[in-house]
């Protein structure tokens, strides 16, 4: 008899994106051209107080992310611009229900630890920032990504390690930044010491 069709690759989308029509043939195109890989990405435009301010976050590492990952969240578009087949979710599992914050980042690095990703470096997915969004509740976010780090390296290879001075001080800049760019300079001082120290 006939094998069933493979189904499709799952896709994930956030309630403040969308996509631009041709975003599922160019991912599926990639994987297409990655056989090897489980998880696709684009790069994404962050759209800030209507559409007066828009900014590009490129998609910039492919293959072996784990590394990269490890030091930073390096996925552009949250959720919303991945693509991943489904014998990946089926061996590594969906999100962390128990994690509130930078639960995209816990995720990505499991998955990285299962397979390559591959990219689309054209920007296919739209991310409307709200400055009621969970990502402007900067101290959260801070500590959720420090509990995110640490839980990763210790599963992590040990030639990894040499990152987490690295990845816990693109933390402590990157709360720095955002506190910054929301008029809380003094308060921005803080996190930045730690970053530097």
């Amino acid at each position: 008899g006939s094998c069933p069709p493979t189904p499709p690759p799952a896709r994930f989308r956030g309630g403040d994106a969308w996509w631009a029509p041709h975003t599922p043939a160019a991912h599926l195109a990639a994987l297409t051209q990655h056989p090897d890989a489980g998880v696709v990405y684009s790069a994404a435009v962050m759209v800030t107080e209507g559409a007066d301010n828009m900014a590009v976050d490129p998609a910039i590492v492919e293959g072996d992310v784990t590394g990269s990952l490890l030091q930073r969240n390096c996925i552009p578009g949250s959720a919303s611009s991945v693509m991943i087949r489904r014998e990946i979710i089926s061996r590594v599992g969906l999100y962390d229900e128990t994690i509130r914050f930078a639960e995209d980042w816990e995720y990505w690095l499991r998955l990285a630890a299962a397979t390559p990703f591959a990219r689309v470096a054209e920007p296919h997915v739209f991310i409307n920032v709200r400055p009621d969004s969970s990502g402007r509740n900067t101290e959260a976010l801070r500590l959720g990504a420090h509990a995110v780090v640490e839980r990763a390296f210790a599963q992590a290879d040990p030639k990894y390690r040499r990152f987490r001075r690295n990845a816990l001080a693109n933390i402590e800049f990157g709360a720095s930044v955002d506190l910054a760019h929301h008029g809380k300079r003094r308060k921005a001082i803080v996190p930045l010491l730690r970053a530097i120290r």
